[in-house]
C-alpha cells in the first residue's frame, strides 16, 4: 500500500534564504535533528546526483536527486538503505520513499514550503508529526537566519586569536578572492571598540570599507562585533585535543546577496585567514 503525506509551512523569509536554511550543511544538521540528533547528507546537489542521508554511527538511505530547480523544487528517489555506511540496493520491484519540497514565493515576501513524503507502508501519523516539527524548526531558523563558516588551524587558541584581532595580519587574509586585497585595517580590540577594514579590488576599480564596534572580548576564546548596519558577528576558537583551534564565525546575513553567495564569500575568507594562521604560527 503507498500512502502519501503532504504538509505544508509559510515560513517569513525568501525562497533562497529558505532554500538556504534547507540545504546548506549546517543548517540541515539543524532542522532534523528531529529525526535523528546526528542527521546529515552527503551530496554534490546537482540533477541527477547521488545522496546519503546518514546519521553518525552510518545509518541511513540513499537516494538520487531527481529533480531540481535551484530556490523553486527539489525532489530525492530513494534506492536502498546504509548500514555501517555501506549502500544496500533495495530488493527489484520493491516502492521506496519519494520526497518532494516545492518552495513558492508568497505576495508579503515569504515562502510557502510544501512538502510531499510518499512511500509503502509508510506511518503516515508518525511522518506527519516528525515532518511537522522539523518544518517548525526550519521556519524558526530560516527567519532568524545565522549564518555559519568554520576551519580549523594548526596552531594555538592564542596564535588563532593574536591572527585574527592584529591589523598586520587582517590585511593579509581579509579578501574572499585573489582579485581583491585588504590595502588597510585597525582595530581597537576591547568592548566599545571599532574595527575597520578596507577592500579594494587589485586594479582599483571598486572598494568598500567595513566597520564594526566590538561588543565582547574574550581572549583567546570568543569575540562578537557589531556591523554598522547593525548585523551581528559571533567568533568562538575552539582548542582541540590535537592542538589545533576550531574557529567558527556566525553571522546575520544582509538582505542584498543570496545567502549562499555570502556563505561562500565568508568562507573563502576564513580559508585565507587559516593559511595565515598556520603560515605564521611560532
Amino acid at each position: 500500500m503507498i500512502a502519501t503525506v503532504h504538509l505544508t509551512q509559510e515560513i517569513a523569509a525568501p525562497p533562497a534564504t529558505v532554500w538556504f536554511a534547507l540545504w546548506n550543511d549546517q543548517q540541515y544538521r539543524q532542522w532534523t535533528k528531529v529525526f535523528d540528533s546526528s542527521s546529515y547528507a552527503v551530496s554534490t546537489w546537482q540533477l541527477g546526483a547521488p545522496i546519503q542521508f546518514l546519521t553518525a554511527d552510518g545509518q541511513g538511505l540513499y537516494a538520487e536527486i531527481a529533480e531540481l530547480e535551484e530556490a523553486q523544487r527539489i525532489s530525492f528517489k530513494y534506492l536502498g538503505t546504509i548500514d555501517n555506511f555501506e549502500e544496500k540496493p533495495a530488493p527489484a520491484g520493491q516502492p521506496l520513499l519519494h520526497d518532494r519540497y516545492e518552495l513558492e514565493a508568497t505576495a508579503t515576501g515569504g515562502t510557502l514550503v510544501k512538502v510531499w513524503v510518499q512511500g509503502q507502508w509508510l506511518d503516515e501519523s508518525n511522518m506527519r508529526h516528525l515532518f511537522g516539527q522539523a518544518l517548525a524548526a526550519l521556519q524558526q531558523q530560516a527567519e532568524q537566519l545565522r549564518i555559519q563558516v568554520q576551519t580549523s588551524v594548526d596552531c594555538t587558541a592564542g596564535h588563532a586569536w593574536h591572527c585574527f584581532t592584529t591589523p598586520e595580519f587582517i590585511v593579509q587574509w581579509n579578501f574572499a578572492s585573489p582579485d581583491w586585497h585588504c590595502p588597510s585595517a585597525s582595530a581597537d580590540v576591547q568592548p566599545g571598540g571599532q574595527l575597520r577594514t578596507r577592500m579594494e579590488a587589485r586594479d582599483g576599480s571598486v572598494g568598500f570599507e567595513l566597520l564594526a564596534t566590538y561588543t565582547h572580548v574574550q581572549p583567546p576564546e570568543e569575540l562578537h562585533y557589531q556591523l554598522a548596519d547593525g548585523r551581528m558577528v559571533w567568533v568562538r576558537f575552539a582548542p582541540q585535543a590535537d592542538g589545533s583551534t576550531l574557529v567558527t564565525q556566525q553571522f546575520e546575513p544582509e538582505n542584498i546577496h543570496p545567502p549562499e553567495l555570502q556563505y561562500a564569500g565568508w568562507q573563502s575568507i576564513l580559508d585565507n585567514y587559516r593559511s595565515i594562521a598556520n603560515e605564521t604560527r611560532p
